[in-house]
């Protein structure tokens, strides 16, 4: 949502409002106290005064899973034992497809829609975890893995991002 003269800036919503000398003062004396006596008076903004005006931001309350980094053999079998789809990126650090994927990966985890259907999203370093790329019997990167139910379901192999993203939909 969007407040009054409210944009959204970064990470999260921003108004600049116009303010009185007294509201000005008044905001400038609720800065100037204890860390305590100021996260009462502030709340969870955070209020930044310039001249006459000031910018209040308030931290997004959506919560991001973002992408999960496997470091283990045993984070990647509970990964792959998922009820819903958990979707597994095997890639090297070298990788240059890898490195073009790996946004939209991030871009994926974060969708909305992903998130309210359970999607996971996890990475896999090949030359990290070689026992868990032997497992999985990755050839090339980069590989995506999608599993569901404890199966996998599909297994997508190079950095085609439109691909991708049709897979996920399909079987989130």
């Amino acid at each position: 949502e969007r407040g009054c003269c409210g944009r959204w800036v970064g990470g999260g919503l921003a108004g600049i409002y116009k303010l009185s000398t007294e509201s000005r003062d008044f905001i400038r004396a609720g800065l100037e106290r204890s860390d305590s006596k100021r996260k009462q008076f502030m709340g969870s903004a955070s209020v930044l005064t310039r001249g006459s005006y000031f910018v209040r931001s308030f931290r997004s309350t959506i919560i991001r899973m973002g992408v999960q980094k496997i470091t283990s053999m045993e984070e990647y079998l509970a990964a792959i034992d998922s009820e819903n789809l958990a979707v597994i990126d095997f890639y090297a650090v070298w990788c240059g497809p890898c490195k073009v994927m790996s946004p939209e990966v991030e871009k994926a985890s974060e969708d909305p829609e992903n998130l309210r259907k359970g999607v996971k999203f996890y990475q896999v370093d090949v030359d990290e975890l070689t026992d868990v790329a032997r497992k999985a019997e990755i050839s090339a990167m980069p590989t995506f893995h999608f599993h569901k139910g404890g199966k996998k379901v599909f297994e997508q192999v190079g950095a085609q991002v439109s691909m991708f993203h049709t897979n996920v939909e399909s079987f989130r």
